[in-house]
């Protein structure tokens, strides 16, 4: 039985989307055989070596992390730093025959260590942060990092990007770089519509997400105003997450009267999975993406998806099934784009069986790990 490693700092219940993707990533390895062990970062009082029923082994290091779903830069390098002071106590611990790592930082800087003293070649899976010029990472940053992620990114055995966008802006810094395409899956049986449609009430949009500047959400609540002065009828606009520019969202919408705004704060799994029924449209004007699970989750819940308009949303929706494409940096531009599907019930249907086909024949993990599978170095 082939071996896996794989190393991200972040998985369930700690942490959001990646974890989620690191985990259904895992368990799909394991349907085709893997022996998978995860190595994470250790919050709380979680067992530091821990394999339940069913599930891979996780071996967890002490990080510096406050918080359960954020962490800072300085908390995400301690993770690094952790894979390599405790280097001898993990690696004893099992024989991989590949590494696979989420983002190049920290997760390659572990891997590579771990490669200097006899450990296995390794695969980086870019993930938004780890490429200089995405929106939610500082200038500066990538500047200061760009001498190691170049490093890393060359003595990894593969470069995998989610997304044709995300490989696009890595070869604005590295144009010779070889950079396959795997796209994040998602778990259709897990994800799944309503059982029964939903009869009355207001028409509900949902965002999910991290609450950050360069998700685009300002606009969102300004194309709300237009939005609910124009409505027909009943609508609410829900906002699921926890970050950093909710009290500056609360007071927009404070500003703007706009009493059908609901802030959810972040849900966990199951609680997700219920908003995701109870909705009938999903938002995200992000400015700049990897691949979001989020969105990837409304639509195999079966909801018409309104984007912006960037690369990895244009590859989701596979010329236009399933949602619609706007200028997220438009307010106006944006309500545009929700009002048809506000008014139309049979149109919010007919794009939300679209986006469930999808996502269903394009982006399930097991699908996933078949690309991946033939990119993973073999030891043996």
């Amino acid at each position: 039985m082939p071996s896996l490693l794989l190393s991200t700092y972040e998985y369930p219940p700690v942490g959001g989307g990646m974890g989620k993707a690191a985990r259904a990533m895992a368990r799909a390895l394991m349907r085709r055989g893997y022996d998978v062990t995860v190595l994470t970062a250790r919050f709380g009082d979680q067992a530091r070596d821990e394999r339940a029923p069913g599930e891979p082994r996780v071996l967890r290091l002490p990080v510096l992390r406050r918080h359960r779903n954020r962490a800072s830069a300085f908390e995400v390098l301690s993770f690094a730093a952790a894979g390599v002071l405790f280097l001898p106590w993990w690696a004893r611990r099992f024989r991989a025959d590949a590494t696979v790592c989420f983002l190049t930082i920290p997760s390659g800087i572990v891997a590579q260590a771990h490669r200097l003293v006899g450990g296995p070649r390794w695969v980086a899976l870019l993930r938004g942060q780890d490429v200089p010029g995405f929106p939610d990472t500082p200038r500066w940053m990538h500047t200061v990092a760009w001498p190691l992620t170049w490093y890393l990114w060359s003595r990894a055995e593969q470069v995998v990007a989610n997304s044709q966008g995300l490989a696009d802006l890595a070869h604005r810094s590295a144009p010779r770089l070889p950079i396959r395409i795997v796209p994040n899956g998602i778990d259709v049986e897990r994800y799944r519509p309503r059982v029964r449609p939903r009869r009355g009430g207001p028409v509900r949009v949902l965002f999910a997400g991290r609450l950050v500047r360069f998700k685009g959400l300002r606009n969102l609540v300004a194309a709300w105003e237009h939005v609910s002065a124009r409505a027909t009828g009943p609508v609410e606009l829900w906002i699921a997450g926890y970050g950093p520019e909710r009290p500056v969202l609360e007071a927009l919408a404070e500003r703007a009267g706009l009493t059908n705004v609901r802030f959810l704060g972040p849900l966990a799994e199951e609680r997700l999975i219920r908003a995701l029924q109870a909705a009938d449209i999903f938002v995200n004007p992000s400015e700049g993406e990897g691949m979001p699970n989020a969105v990837l989750e409304a639509m195999a819940c079966g909801l018409p998806v309104v984007l912006s308009d960037i690369g990895p949303h244009r590859e989701m929706l596979l010329d236009g099934r399933g949602g619609v494409l706007c200028d997220a940096a438009s307010p106006h531009d944006m309500a545009g784009a929700l009002a048809p599907l506000l008014a139309d019930a049979a149109l919010r249907r007919r794009l939300g069986a679209e986006a469930r086909e999808v996502v269903r024949d394009h982006f399930s993990w097991d699908q996933a790990v078949g690309r991946l599978i033939p990119l993973l170095p073999d030891e043996r």
